[in-house]
Parts: C-alpha cells; structure tokens; sequence
C-alpha cells in the first residue's frame, strides 16, 4: 500500500498517520515522546508497590501518605510553571531540563535515609513530571498536524501498558531481593 492515503471530498492525498508519526523529521521526537512517557509510568508503578517498604524502612508509617502527596502538589506547580516556561521559551528546555530533574530526584528519593530527604526527591519528582507533562503536550501541538494527534496520543497511552503490567511484579521482586533503594 502506497504511504500516501487519500481521503476527503476533494479526494486530496494525504500523508498516512504512521508516516506522520515516524518519518524521518518526526521519527526521534516521536520515539523521545513515548521513551519519556515510558520511564515515568514504570517509576509510578515501582513507587506504588515499594513505598510500604520504604516507609517501614524509615520507622515513618505514619507519613505514609506524604511522598505521594508531595508529588502530587509538586506536580501541579511543576504544571503550572512549566506551562509558563513553554510559553515563554517552548518546549525543547524543558523536555531536556525536566528528565533531568526527574532522575536528580529520583537518586534524592531512592538514597534517601529520612523522611525529609525521601520527601525532596519526591517533590523534584513530582515538579519535573508536571513540567515534562506539559511539554510533551505542547511539543504535540507544535509538531505533528491535528490529524496526527490521536494517534501519538494513543502511543503515550500505550506507553503505560507494560509498565502497568510488568512495574509492580518487577518492583516487589526488586524490593524483595535487594532493596527498595533500587
């Protein structure tokens, strides 16, 4: 089948969405788009399932709610702001300055010996997901054509299935038999 696809009353030709989405001018922004997306599910999926184990670990069990509550309001400011800076300067810093951040807090969290260190790297978590968020929304609109949209839309959701599926086994294994450090 040709790429070009030809819809429409006028019966013009239109590009295929697959080569909308990865062509050669699209193919690293799409596969960058979905591998962020895709870090991210399966570090909320390993979270979910190690946190009862870092919370024993620290002797917190009664701040259980705290990292996730942290990340959350975190996550809305990081929105926030990071919707500012993309209008400002768009996209491109901060889809490389929020990864960045991300994995700063998650080596903060993940060495965390109090609940206090634990709580900052869950709030640069939690910034820089909401900034990375927003981002990946803009750069959307920026780069691909309306008619295109679903579809990468339909990509960063598939981006959760695996770690949907294989996070938490993987993450209580990890737990387990090493530590929830990792």
């Amino acid at each position: 089948m040709s790429p070009k696809a030809v819809t429409g009353p006028a019966a013009e030709p239109v590009p295929a969405v697959r080569a909308e989405l990865f062509g050669p001018g699209r193919r690293a922004t799409t596969a960058g788009l979905v591998l962020l997306t895709f870090v991210t599910a399966f570090e909320a999926m390993g979270v979910g399932t190690a946190m009862p184990a870092v919370i024993d670990d620290l002797g917190a069990v009664s701040a259980y709610a705290w990292p996730f509550a942290a990340f959350l309001a975190a996550s809305v400011l990081g929105t926030v702001l990071g919707g500012r800076w993309c209008d400002v300067a768009g996209p491109r810093a901060a889809l490389v300055v929020s990864p960045l951040v991300f994995a700063v807090g998650l080596l903060a969290a993940g060495t965390a010996s109090t609940l206090a260190q634990l709580l900052v790297g869950r709030v640069l978590q939690g910034a820089s997901a909401g900034a990375q968020f927003v981002a990946v929304f803009v750069t959307i609109a920026a780069v691909y054509p309306e008619r295109a949209r679903r579809a990468v839309f339909g990509l960063m959701s598939s981006a959760w299935v695996l770690p949907s599926l294989v996070g938490p086994p993987l993450a209580g294994f990890v737990t387990d038999r090493f530590s929830w450090h990792w």
